[in-house]
């Protein structure tokens, strides 16, 4: 039993150096994430107030005073450093600030579409879970290579004019689609 004994210990120090080894490159992966979700972060706040306009430009000419307390209600007159802190504890508090275009605040309007958007990718899951499924019931047969020669169709056609030939398909000549 001294074997047992010497390939016991060995598997320890391998599987302790497999998880060490692991452990380590997830940290690693973690902490690369966030620093590149902190720079995505910055270079967003950066550039919306170095670029030319703002986000009251489009509408219609605004007297100064109304733009004066626009400026003052959004904390657009406040310090860059301030508006930058601001806009960081927003962020790791969940505060996506207030939409002016729909008048709600950002993360309810997020969260109001969820639903919608969880519906279309558990469809799009069971649709591809079938159609990979579906072929390893009878390998190399007419469904596998129709299934086959669909994927690669898919794979090359442009989205936009994909989605375009769509949506005149369920749209406009098979009405299955709202107006």
């Amino acid at each position: 039993l001294w074997w047992l004994e010497g390939v016991l210990s060995g598997a320890g120090v391998i599987a302790f150096t497999v998880t060490r080894g692991m452990t380590v490159y997830v940290i690693r992966r973690v902490l690369e994430t966030v620093f590149v979700v902190w720079l995505i972060a910055s270079m967003t706040f950066l550039l919306l107030r170095v670029l030319p306009g703002g986000p009251f430009d489009a509408e219609k000419a605004l007297p100064k005073e109304v733009m004066e307390n626009l400026a003052k209600k959004y904390h657009l007159s406040d310090p860059l450093p301030k508006q930058y802190y601001d806009y960081m504890v927003g962020l790791l508090h969940g505060d996506l600030g207030h939409s002016i275009y729909y008048r709600e605040a950002v993360t309810t309007r997020l969260f109001r579409d969820v639903p919608v958007t969880l519906s279309l990718v558990l469809g799009g899951l069971v649709i591809g879970l079938l159609f990979g499924l579906v072929p390893l019931l009878r390998p190399r047969a007419a469904l596998d290579r129709g299934l086959e020669l669909f994927a690669i169709a898919c794979l090359c056609v442009h989205p936009v004019w994909g989605s375009l030939v769509l949506s005149w398909l369920f749209g406009i000549h098979w009405h299955l689609l709202a107006p």
